[in-house]
């Protein structure tokens, strides 16, 4: 779970850094980030976490690998300002 949390965190940090980068535009996808500050793979699941953009919010999702269990299910929202 802690290798989880820390390839999700690293994702948050590379999302400020490609946002800080492109004049506030967010990536459209995990993808775009810069190999200096790349997306790491879910390691539990074995794949990128779902992302998706909504405005100048990003969720960011860690979906659970055993039906009906919630425990290792982990979702960050994220808001950028874009106006700065």
């Amino acid at each position: 779970m802690r290798d989880r949390e820390a390839a999700l965190l690293q994702c948050v940090e590379a999302l400020r850094a490609y946002t800080a980068a492109h004049g506030g535009k967010l990536p459209k996808s995990l993808e775009e980030l810069s190999p200096d500050t790349p997306a790491l793979l879910d390691p539990l699941m074995g794949k990128p976490f779902d992302y998706q953009i909504d405005g100048d919010t990003v969720t960011l999702r860690a979906v659970s690998p055993f039906p009906g269990f919630q425990g290792s299910r982990r979702v960050y929202q994220i808001s950028m300002n874009l106006d700065s």
